[in-house]
């Protein structure tokens, strides 16, 4: 890109100072005339605009790369897209409609083959993600895996701040001991939470409050909590969110067989994040081509993916393009606006 291209892109958004915002998130309204480096404004302007042609490029060689071209439905939401933002303003450069142009057609493109390339997690994925979060387990030495049941006092929400009344805290109690009573005579501990507990949210898990740090819970819980051993039921506990039956379920990291669908989802939410995978392979790119600046306008940094501005000057904003779903350059990497 030469200089006399740069100084007229800049000079075309100085005119539409609207569509330099949405496009750059300059306000180009201030900038000085002459050439793309005079005054702190328009240097900005310039390292902004280089950023979108820089970036235009990379998207380019990543798709060469994976053998992607955008189809004709990509073609026609770019050409909607730019044309929405170009007809707030006619005359806009060609080389500047052109590369907006591949920005939006190619990550149309690759954001497609993402989603068509997503496959689901096999288990020894999923055990490698358990095994890196557990690691030898040592960090989880104060955690506890428990379920509960609890019968809240009177017809109040669980944790009312109103204090309970006598004759609500015996009818709880009561009804609490019967609960433990069914427990003893052998009905099933997840069940009968289903049934009973107040606590609707783990009562849908039957009782399960997952695996917790020491310090999780009210001291009277974390007390009762302590004194149990694997398997066994707690008579019933007084907090202030009523009495609890409280069984602790296991000590120390979560079982991969627990856990093992939730890594799984969050495995697969990962690899259906279109900007995380854009910007794993624009990274690479970049890391494998030489991007070459003029260094009146400033350096390339691979470490953030942009173009910086010469020491002194005011760094450039992110390249926001509202409605065009255009990857912004940030300080290390870019994300959809």
């Amino acid at each position: 890109m030469s200089v006399s291209e740069l100084t007229s892109e800049l000079d075309y958004l100085a005119a539409n100072p609207a569509v330099a915002q949405s496009l750059i998130g300059v306000d180009t309204s201030a900038i000085n005339a002459g050439g793309p480096e005079s005054g702190p404004a328009r240097m900005q302007a310039s390292v902004a605009v280089l950023n979108v042609h820089v970036f235009a490029a990379l998207l380019g060689e990543a798709a060469a790369n994976e053998g992607v071209e955008p189809d004709a439905d990509d073609l026609r939401t770019a050409n909607d897209a730019v044309g929405r933002l170009a007809s707030q303003a006619p005359g806009m450069p060609v080389q500047l409609n052109e590369a907006l142009l591949r920005l939006v057609s190619l990550q149309a493109a690759l954001g497609r083959s993402f989603s068509d390339a997503i496959v689901e997690p096999t288990e020894a994925e999923i055990r490698a993600a358990y095994d890196e979060v557990i690691g030898d387990g040592s960090d989880f030495t104060d955690y506890r895996c428990s379920s509960h049941i609890l019968l809240s006092f009177g017809d109040g929400a669980p944790g009312s701040t109103a204090e309970p009344t006598d004759d609500e805290v015996a009818a709880a109690l009561a009804s609490a001991t019967a609960v433990q009573e069914r427990l003893d005579a052998g009905e099933v501990f997840e069940t009968v939470a289903g049934e009973v507990s107040d606590d609707t949210g783990s009562a849908a898990r039957g009782g399960d409050l997952g695996c917790n740090q020491s310090g999780t819970f009210v001291p009277e819980f974390e007390a009762a909590l302590a004194a149990l051993s694997p398997g066994e039921v707690s008579a019933p506990v007084r907090t202030q969110f009523g009495f609890h039956l409280i069984r602790l379920d296991s000590v120390g990291p979560p079982a991969f067989e627990d856990v093992e669908a939730e890594i799984a989802a969050q495995l697969l939410e990962q690899r259906g994040d279109p900007q995380e995978a854009l910007l794993v392979l624009v990274t690479a790119v970049a890391a494998d081509v030489d991007v070459v600046v003029n260094p009146r306008f400033g350096a390339w940094s691979l470490e953030q993916l942009a173009v910086v501005a010469p020491p002194g000057a005011a760094p450039a904003p992110s390249v926001t393009m509202p409605g065009m779903q255009v990857p912004t350059l940030e300080g290390d990497g870019f994300t959809g606006p």
